[in-house]
């Protein structure tokens, strides 16, 4: 799997892949750079107001679970968005598309730059063998051209 950022306007030759001729065999997805998380998920809670009339010197300690699907992300651009758990969905964009294909390629081939969430490897796991790998991007890309109907 090879990755090239474009710019508009950019073209590229594609030469010989070393088979027939005059064959050439490729796969090739432009996709939008999706926008990057950069802050780890922000979960806040509300502690009661205390009131005495004597002096308190301690509180006892409260923890607050909230549902995942509660669970947002604050972005750069300062907005809020679920978290997705949509079989395939690996960027969380909510919908499942050839950007999630690429991104899962680049994590199953150690690309550091591929910066995948705990919640998208989840979804990135559709051969349901506790592995995210080139098996589910092969069964995503088979989903996206519709030779599958449904990702479970």
């Amino acid at each position: 799997v090879f990755v090239r950022e474009l710019h508009k306007g950019e073209k590229i030759v594609l030469g010989s892949n070393f088979t027939a001729q005059n064959s050439v065999n490729y796969f090739a997805a432009a996709v939008k750079k999706p926008q990057e998380i950069t802050e780890e998920p922000v979960i806040t809670t509300t502690l009661p107001a205390v009131t005495t009339e004597a002096p308190v010197t301690t509180l006892p300690e409260q923890t607050a679970t909230l549902p995942a699907a509660e669970t947002t992300y604050t972005t750069a651009a300062e907005t809020t968005a679920p978290v997705s758990c949509l079989p395939g969905d690996v960027d969380l964009s909510g919908e499942v598309d050839v950007s999630d294909a690429v991104l899962l390629a680049q994590f199953a081939v150690g690309d550091k730059g591929a910066n995948v969430r705990e919640q998208g490897l989840v979804n990135a796991d559709v051969t349901h063998d506790s592995r995210a790998d080139m098996q589910d991007v092969l069964l995503i890309v088979r989903y996206i051209a519709g030779f599958i109907g449904e990702l479970t």
